[in-house]
């Protein structure tokens, strides 16, 4: 009995990192118990507070019973589930108020209409409100099922919490790996040896398409100009013994347009021969992302048409270029640019394009 306790607690903690969140716990679950459904019920803290996740083991979907409605008009749920004992077993005659006429109409048509004969639940108030329950077709459930329950209140809730820090920390991971490649930079980390320990996407493609940066067939960085590379390993040597050595900055390639800066990294928890020592930054003059013309006519208060003339202005265009682009005579053109840098501010197309960078258009 202590073999099949520990396989299930350790299911609690291992279900945060499974594809199907807690698939394998939750079966486990109904098996001991001798349940129809096992269902895990909780809100992540982006979603809005109506919003829940349901996950359950058992054949079909299981009736979301909180949601049940009992018939004719405006005929909800008496069950206060938002409000019942925290971090107690409960059951269909523990619910508050029992036996009062509409539970007693509510419990019958459970049976009637969905087939539960059986209820065990906990409710956790942590980290957002989550619901443990199992149902079945039986009134009975398996012997231990109700220590069983409790044992686990305190497992799942601590599972839950730290479910809730790895999405917040995928969330912040994401935002932030979006916004480093709409500037067209990627990374990238290396051991001692130059070796790569891991690269993003960008920097895979800005890799990929440059004959100035490779790597070879050990999975190292080598840069083509053999003084760089020399001056690249003596950084990482640098970084190796000290992390108190100032970054270095090394030009690629002129097209297309390719430089990177190299950081040392702190030494983590853990101290192996392939912990990272450095951390490349590329960044490929590509392709600009243009923003929309409605942006940046909200952004700076300009018409849509002077918008579109802001947008062009940005890429560093002579005026000729610009009204050849948008069908505009020269002289058009700049009457507009005049208007843009007034209610910008600025004095002229260098401190525009400068500003441009500058701002949230970069990542727009």
């Amino acid at each position: 009995m202590q073999d099949n306790n520990l396989r299930l607690v350790t299911a609690v903690y291992e279900g945060a990192f499974e594809t199907s969140l807690w698939s394998s716990f939750l079966e486990q679950l109904k098996v001991r118990t001798g349940a129809t459904f096992a269902y895990l019920l909780f809100r992540p803290p982006h979603l809005p507070v109506k919003s829940w996740v349901q996950l359950h083991a058992g054949n079909g979907d299981p009736p979301d019973v909180a949601q049940i409605q009992l018939p004719g008009p405006d005929k909800k749920c008496p069950l206060p589930w938002h409000a019942l004992p925290a971090n107690e077993l409960l059951t269909f005659k523990s619910l508050p108020g029992y036996p009062k006429p509409d539970h007693h109409e509510f419990l019958q048509m459970l049976i009637d209409q969905h087939n539960i004969r059986g209820v065990r639940a906990v409710r956790l108030v942590e980290p957002t409100g989550a619901w443990l329950a199992v149902i079945s077709d039986q009134a009975k459930f398996r012997p231990g099922t109700d220590a069983l329950m409790l044992s686990l209140i305190p497992h799942v809730a601590r599972a839950l919490r730290m479910q809730n820090v790895l999405e917040t920390e995928r969330l912040r991971t994401r935002i932030a790996v979006e916004a480093i490649g709409k500037l067209n930079f990627g990374w990238l980390t290396m051991d001692a040896d130059c070796r790569i320990l891991d690269i993003d996407a960008h920097a895979q493609a800005i890799i990929a398409q440059s004959n100035d940066i490779f790597t070879d067939s050990s999975g190292k960085i080598r840069l083509a100009d053999r003084k760089s590379h020399g001056k690249l390993v003596q950084a990482i040597a640098d970084f190796a013994s000290s992390t108190s050595s100032p970054p270095k900055l090394f030009h690629i390639s002129r097209d297309p347009w390719i430089d990177m800066l190299v950081n040392p990294v702190e030494a983590g928890f853990f101290h192996t021969s392939s912990a990272p020592v450095a951390a490349l930054y590329l960044h490929c003059e590509g392709e600009r992302r243009l923003a929309s013309t409605v942006q940046v006519a909200e952004l700076f208060g300009l018409r849509k048409s002077e918008a579109r003339v802001a947008i062009e202005l940005s890429s560093g265009l002579p005026l000729s270029d610009v009204a050849a682009n948008l069908g505009l005579s020269t002289d058009t053109v700049r009457t507009y640019s005049k208007r843009i840098y007034q209610k910008i501010g600025l004095n002229g197309q260098r401190e525009l394009m400068k500003f441009w960078m500058r701002s949230v258009l970069a990542l727009a």
